[in-house]
């Protein structure tokens, strides 16, 4: 089913009308997973207890930071697929469900490899003792990078679904053909994230790059302007066209 509000937007989605009224409550359900997630994010550890843990805690900020980007980025997505198109039928609450099943799953193993991130870096510079506590074995880094690209590349497939159905949805949406080729382009910058994920975990785990295949997702960062120039936006934004 569709809302019946419909209005332009020229901030952050300069080209889309948004199609999303008021907040459904599938969207308030999402907020609290994600708002949620972000919290198990922060609060992966024990409370400090001493000076020395506390720290501790601020020098694993890197990694916070880093888990709160990932999911922050895919909140993003989440959030502009309901503006942009306010769809709420079966499908889209059953991928929707799926999206937010998947996130919960996906938060701690983000922020272990977070942390475990950063302390492989100044391991090079002094020992690899924590690293192998942390792990226990190379297998272990290699099998750790293989979930948290499983997750990632499950996230952005189901992201991609999202917006495979909006573009099946064209004529219910009146879609014009700028919002058709941005919803497109949305699809497969989603499907690029997937598909390096996979390739990632393919590496990881069939080569002898093992855990370095991490560095390998700034494939992405590659082939997201291939996906610009395949999907090329517009020159003027809608206000400017009416």
């Amino acid at each position: 089913m569709l809302r019946s509000t419909e209005k332009s937007h020229v901030d952050q989605d300069p080209y889309f009308r948004w199609r999303g009224g008021a907040v459904t409550r599938i969207e308030n359900l999402s907020d609290i997973v994600f708002a949620l997630s972000l919290s198990l994010i922060a609060v992966a550890s024990a409370p400090p207890t001493t000076f020395s843990e506390l720290i501790s805690v601020f020098r694993s900020g890197f990694a916070f930071a880093f888990g709160f980007v990932i999911l922050l980025m895919i909140w993003n997505y989440h959030y502009l697929f309901f503006r942009r198109y306010g769809l709420s039928d079966q499908k889209i609450v059953f991928l929707n469900a799926l999206l937010l099943f998947v996130v919960l799953m996906f938060v701690y193993p983000l922020r272990f490899l977070a942390d475990f991130m950063f302390v492989l870096i100044p391991a090079f510079f002094t020992n690899f003792d924590t690293v192998a506590y942390m792990v226990g074995g190379i297998e272990n880094g290699e099998n750790l990078l293989i979930i948290y690209s499983f997750g990632y590349a499950v996230v952005f497939l189901i992201i991609a679904g999202l917006y495979g159905h909006a573009a099946s949805k064209r004529e219910a949406l009146e879609l014009d053909e700028t919002e058709y080729l941005l919803t497109r382009r949305s699809r497969a910058s989603a499907l690029i994230q997937a598909g390096v994920a996979m390739f990632v975990a393919g590496v990881a785990g069939l080569t002898p790059i093992g855990p370095w295949a991490g560095p390998l997702y700034f494939l992405i960062g590659v082939a997201e302007p291939i996906v610009q120039r395949r999907f090329p936006a517009p020159l003027q934004t809608r206000s400017s066209a009416v």
